[in-house]
């Protein structure tokens, strides 16, 4: 039976309700009041009693003029006027827009505070009739689990909205909820003029704190007689006048007015995770961005007491650019101390698989913006939602000048659990202060309850007895609502819970980081969720590692030959790393997105990509020649024209072909079932590899299976889950052989295979190239699976109990057997340029183009494709076309710097100019283990970025062509130590140059 597209979604929208009203029945169950009836009533009626702080007074009219896309303020009449009326849609499709003119009389207020209360059916911002924003609303109705706090915002100051007694304002709507929802098809439900009583809804907070306090203090007998005195005054709340809820606080006020006597603190601060993309499209972040900060500034006018915070300098870009006089009142509450900047990144990205020059563009591009619109050097990382943290951030943070890392994301671990506040070394053993939010969520309602098993769970009592709480509504923004700082205001210093501090989250670090001996962990922060990330939308990671090679190819292109005369200038380059810095939001590159994003973002992608190739062959052309731009020397055989020639072309240096005679013999060769050359023979069995032999050794290298093995999985997971039952126990498939045959080419031996596995079509070429001892598998997939997942194994005869993982600077070790609960967790990591399995004589590493999700167990080597899973904000993901490469390196010995040569060249291929050249080079090195891995124009000189690729120091003497080495500087340029003409590194340590020109 097929369902049409309005009852999928009334199906989509009732099981999202069914799943609150179960979160709210087991929240309820918690505090026992599924056998608390009476407890129950009484929640009741102080919602009753809630609805008597408010009377209305009377209505308002509006007329909307609808469009499809957000229009700005001079063009609000531009769209199709509609009549806005009570309980009538005014929009068709979800993202939907709308300018709505608001206009009425008010009544006489008679000493009476005055407000509106606004539910337009969506997000809106309102303005005054001169365009200026006021504040933030959302709909009643936005899917929320309602355990965090209640989600709408509707109460509008009439300050600046009226004229007299005329009332004349904007909204700029938005058809969708908090999440992205067409939340009862956007129709209004409440335009009213009310009576504001402030005693009643004063009372209302008082119940609603002692309530929530005697639920987690049952046995107090305190809290026993604040339970009885409440029940006494909810007798007839329905009843009470303004002035016999004043009487009733002050019934209530002793019970709230004791002190708290717990050790334990929370910093609390207000907060608003706005994910940049990801049940909504970007171009609605923005508006939600103006929502949630004119919200705030109110907000903190209103509370005095209250701090609020936000990260993102993305974010802040757009409010300066769409909302510049919010951002004015932004950077004067930021000079009053009562805003924070959180987080020094140009967005929350991903970690695992973002490049190391990525990772340090984030910090570069984030610092550099809040130290020139704030005047702050932002010294906190902010990462509460990004799903899993690599082992290079500790040093990158350090580079940066960032001391201190929160997350929320850790406390979710089963298998590996971390310390509450800990002291977090990366490899090279810099080390940064990380606290991860007790309470777990970055969006709390700062309950009794939520207070309560933060404490509980908060691991480190021993050392510290202080943790954080983010209190707001979150994900899609808006922050605190009133209930946040009523609630906050009240339990400051309360009996029977934990003091409650307002407090920025800087202040917090600042007095944990005092010496006390908190634990210590090495390496990554893996999480035991959202490995799924790793795989999900492809194409989206295949543009992100194209394009962050193709940016530093030209910013390579550049600094070798001066910066004059550019196809692409400076400015036009840093606006192409922002934009991609934005698509590797933690959301958008993991591929947890909804479809909208991804049929945005790639386009761009595609854009920017031909951008820089047009850059790239200009500047390269200047050169001629053919052109290496990788840190290692290349020497192999390259096809020019018709001729092959065996070349040899330094690191970021250049070679003319013209001078190297044409190759004559050659050791490629191939038969009816085999490709091999000088180093390795490849035998094949229905287009899968039966041997691989290295002659080098004399050891066959396949073993237990056959190697190139396609594996289609059933997938239970969502987009950001692969659940460990889709490889354990789900039935898969494999794939078939259509046809096969071998050719020779010169210096290359090539298998041309074509596969079928389930309605999917694998095309693949197998190449071998003379004088190497690397395989590579150039594939087209025509991927066309729902529910699945698509793996590529190789069954090697290489053990050893641990395999190595490259990071962005360095590699890591991971367990190759599931012994532990920990190793059988991480069934699934993330890897960036290969991963590697040695034994001391011989070693495979696995190389990819595009790829972030391996897997190397019991002698198994793994690398996951594709995924199509059934749950998620996608649908039909990585359905299509695709094209990339992987390849296995046979190497001597363990890991060493011939893989990362390997790799690099995977990834970034010599580039033939059609001009000639000469033979140049800008830099060379005495230690390939140092490796220089990226360049940036400074207006001092360039930085250009080494590591050490080794778990053992490194020394290494460097020269550069018309270029003299300056100083060790810090992420910004500014001088950390002299040169003295040798660089010496700690284990995958970084270091970041500066050089000059002569």
């Amino acid at each position: 039976m097929k369902f049409s597209a309005q009852k999928a979604t009334q199906k989509i929208e009732w099981n999202a309700r069914k799943l609150v009203r179960l979160q709210n029945a087991f929240y309820a169950k918690s505090f026992h009041l599924l056998r608390m009836p009476f407890r129950t009533r009484l929640e009741s009626l102080n919602e009753r009693l809630f609805a008597r702080a408010y009377k209305k007074v009377g209505c308002l009219q509006a007329e909307g003029f609808v469009s499809k896309e957000p229009l700005p303020f001079e063009r609000r009449f531009e769209g199709v006027q509609t009549e806005i009326k009570i309980g009538q849609a005014w929009a068709k499709e979800v993202f939907d827009c709308a300018w709505m003119h608001v206009t009425g009389i008010l009544p006489e207020a008679n000493g009476k505070e005055l407000a509106f209360l606004l539910d337009v059916g969506g997000e809106g911002l309102v303005y005054d009739k001169n365009g200026n924003p006021k504040q933030g609303i959302t709909d009643y109705s936005s899917f929320f689990c309602y355990t965090l706090g209640l989600p709408f915002k509707k109460y509008v100051c009439i300050d600046g909205l009226v004229d007299g007694n005329t009332v004349d304002f904007y909204i700029d709507c938005g058809a969708n909820d908090l999440f992205g929802n067409f939340p009862d098809k956007c129709v209004p439900s409440q335009l009213d003029v009310v009576e504001v009583y402030p005693e009643i809804r004063g009372l209302y907070y008082d119940i609603s704190v002692l309530l929530a306090a005697h639920d987690v203090n049952k046995k107090s007998k305190h809290f026993d007689d604040a339970y009885k005195t409440v029940r006494s005054v909810l007798t007839h709340a329905h009843l009470l006048t303004e002035e016999q809820a004043r009487v009733c606080r002050n019934k209530l006020r002793p019970f709230l007015e004791r002190k708290s006597q717990d050790d334990f603190c929370f910093y609390a601060m207000g907060h608003a995770h706005i994910d940049l993309a990801w049940e909504w499209p970007i171009r609605e972040t923005i508006r939600k961005g103006g929502r949630t900060f004119s919200s705030q500034i109110m907000n903190l006018e209103r509370y005095p007491f209250a701090y609020f915070g936000a990260g993102q300098a993305q974010l802040y870009q757009w409010i300066k650019e769409y909302y510049p006089t919010l951002f004015e009142k932004v950077k004067d509450l930021h000079r009053q101390g009562r805003w924070e900047l959180q987080g020094a990144t140009w967005v929350e990205s991903d970690t695992n698989m973002i490049s190391g020059e990525s990772m340090l563009r984030q910090f570069y591009y984030g610092k550099k913006f809040f130290s020139e619109e704030f005047g702050e050097e932002v010294k906190l990382l902010w990462l509460p939602d990004t799903f899993g943290y690599s082992a290079c951030l500790p040093a990158v943070m350090k580079l940066s000048g960032v001391d201190y890392f929160l997350t929320c994301r850790l406390g979710y671990n089963k298998a590996k659990k971390f310390p509450s506040v800990f002291r977090w070394e990366g490899l090279d053993d810099s080390t940064v202060l990380v606290h991860y939010v007790p309470d777990r969520v970055y969006n709390s309602p700062a309950t009794p309850y939520f207070l309560n098993e933060g404490k509980v769970r908060f691991t480190e009592k021993a050392v510290c007895n202080e943790a954080v709480n983010l209190y707001g509504i979150g994900d899609g923004g808006g922050g605190p609502g009133f209930e946040h700082l009523e609630r906050i205001m009240r339990e400051r210093d309360v009996f029977g819970i934990p003091k409650v501090k307002p407090s920025k989250v800087l202040d917090y670090f600042r007095t944990v980081d005092n010496g006390a001996a908190y634990k210590r962990h090495k390496g990554e922060l893996y999480l035991e969720q959202f490995r799924g990330t790793y795989t999900t939308h492809s194409k989206v990671k295949y543009y992100n590692r194209k394009i962050e090679i193709a940016l530093q190819n030209y910013e390579w292109l550049a600094a070798m030959q001066g910066t004059e005369e550019l196809p692409i200038s400076l400015a036009e380059t840093e606006d192409i790393w922002k934009e991609v810095l934005l698509y590797q939001f933690h959301d958008v590159l993991p591929g947890s997105s909804i479809n909208r994003v991804y049929d945005e973002c790639e386009p761009r992608y595609a854009l920017l990509w031909n951008r820089l190739q047009e850059g790239i062959v200009a500047l390269a052309n200047r050169l001629g020649g053919v052109v290496n731009l990788t840190p290692f020397f290349i020497k192999k055989p390259v096809k020019i024209g018709t001729e092959w020639k065996y070349l040899s072309i330094p690191p970021y240096g250049t070679a003319e072909p013209s001078a190297t005679p044409a190759l004559t013999s050659f050791s490629a060769r191939c038969g009816a079932n085999f490709i091999e050359n000088d180093c390795v023979k490849v035998v094949f069995k229905a287009g899968k590899i039966l041997s691989l032999f290295d002659k080098k050794s004399g050891k066959e290298l396949i073993c237990g299976g056959k190697g190139n093995e396609f594996l289609s999985y059933r997938d239970y997971g969502n987009c950001w889950t692969i659940r460990p039952k889709s490889y354990a126990l789900a039935r898969k498939q494999k794939a078939r052989c259509l046809s096969f045959r071998t050719y020779v080419d010169g210096a290359k031996a090539s298998a041309e295979i074509v596969y079928r596995i389930g309605k999917s079509t694998v095309r693949q070429e197998v190449v071998i190239l003379d004088g190497e001892r690397c395989l590579r598998f150039d594939s087209t997939i025509d991927y066309r699976e729902k529910n699945n997942v698509l793996r590529v194994c190789f069954p090697v005869a290489v053990r050893s109990n641990e395999a190595s993982y490259q990071l962005q600077y360095g590699h890591i070790a991971r367990s190759t057997h599931d012994k532990t609960a920990e190793e059988k967790a991480m069934f699934e990591v993330p890897c960036q340029k290969f991963f590697d399995l040695s034994d001391g004589q011989i070693g495979i590493s696995f190389l990819n183009d595009c790829k972030y999700g391996c897997r190397c167990k019991n002698g198994k080597m793994y690398l996951t494709l594709f995924r199509s899973p059934l749950g998620g904000p996608s649908h039909n993901v990585d359905r299509g076309e695709h094209t990339f490469s992987y390849g296995l390196f046979i190497h001597d010995g363990n890991l060493s710097s011939e893989t990362y040569r390997a790799a690099y060249e995977f990834n970034n291929p010599l580039l033939i100019t059609s001009v000639s050249g000469t033979q140049s080079s800008f830099y060379t090195t005495d230690n390939e283990n140092v490796v220089l891995d990226g360049v940036q124009t400074l207006p001092t000189g360039l930085a250009l970025r080494f590591y050490n690729a080794s778990a053992t120091e490194q020394e290494a003497n460097v020269t550069f062509a018309k270029h003299t080495c300056v100083a060790r500087i810090d992420l910004f340029g500014n001088a950390l130590a002299p040169h003295n003409g040798s660089l010496r590194l700690p284990p995958f340590g970084i270091i970041n140059l500066l050089v000059q020109p002569v």
